[in-house]
């Protein structure tokens, strides 16, 4: 992991990134679609890992788990 490294949202419908889970559905919303929400980790302007976290109107995982799987994933990669 580097430094430039961010840890995102990313909702599908939309193309967004955004910093926070709830700005990632209100994008979503106000254009009357269904949130499908990642959690990405980005290493400059490049995805790393996704792990979806929202959709079908209910939490799938939470963010917690979902850094844990795209660090396990990660990790895995670079062995």
């Amino acid at each position: 992991m580097t430094e430039d490294m961010k840890k995102m949202f990313f909702e599908k419908n939309t193309g967004r990134y955004t910093e926070t889970l709830a700005a990632a559905k209100g994008y979503a919303l106000q254009k009357r679609l269904s949130p499908k929400v990642y959690r990405i980790w980005m290493d400059g302007d490049r995805v790393i890992g996704e792990a979806l976290i929202y959709a079908y109107g209910e939490s799938v995982s939470t963010i917690k788990n979902a850094d844990a799987y795209i660090a396990k994933q990660i990790k895995e990669v670079q062995k």
